[in-house]
């Protein structure tokens, strides 16, 4: 590192579960320079060396690692009742193995699956989704897209649901923002679109 630098880190090296963003990465910021360390999705803050996740870069993290496979590995099958993504995590609703009728929740983060909860009861009738029926891909293209889709000038908020419904699976996204704009979409496994509902600035 040259010795002019006001502000430098050393041998950073940051791991997303399987998925490996930064390795042994040194960088230092010289006086007078206007500095941005940006990839695809990610922003590198170096005031505490940390990382600002935007709002696709999970669900394009699991669809990088094989999110279907490792639920599969984790639980046997990949058959959830919901499996709702954040911009940093995602939680699995399945149906509880000793009792069909209540439902088990799962978080999944970088560092993998945590602890079982009981979220409540659940249909026994209705069918869950098979994870491997959705294009992950595509499930994060439509978050990625979300603020051109919905019409939000920014986006605070998002997230997205893939469930079963009456009428077979389903993706829907979520998003708002500080500006009181709101809108959703819904689409196939495949990602082509159900239906968008975007902001209405006149509502």
């Amino acid at each position: 590192m040259t010795a002019e630098a006001l502000i430098e880190t050393r041998g950073v090296t940051r791991r997303f579960g399987g998925f490996t963003a930064l390795k042994d990465v040194s960088v230092g910021i010289r006086p007078g320079v206007l500095t941005s360390i940006m990839s695809v999705n990610r922003v590198f803050n170096h005031f505490g060396h940390r990382f600002v996740w935007d709002h696709a870069t999970f669900a394009e993290y699991l669809a990088q690692i094989g999110f279907v496979d490792i639920v599969r590995a984790e639980f046997g099958d990949a058959l959830v009742d919901d499996l709702t993504v954040y911009p940093e995590y995602a939680v699995i609703f399945r149906a509880d193995p000793r009792a069909p009728r209540k439902q088990e929740t799962y978080r999944y983060d970088e560092d993998g699956f945590g602890s079982p909860s009981t979220s409540g009861t659940r249909d026994p009738q209705l069918p869950p989704v098979d994870l491997a029926a959705v294009d992950m891909a595509k499930v994060a293209g439509l978050v990625a897209g979300a603020a051109t889709s919905l019409g939000l000038s920014e986006i605070d908020t998002i997230y997205a649901i893939i469930r079963s419904t009456e009428t077979g699976p389903e993706v829907s996204v979520h998003a708002n923002n500080e500006l009181g704009e709101s809108g959703h979409l819904s689409a196939n496994p495949d990602g082509t679109f159900r239906a968008v509902y975007p902001f209405d600035p006149g509502s």
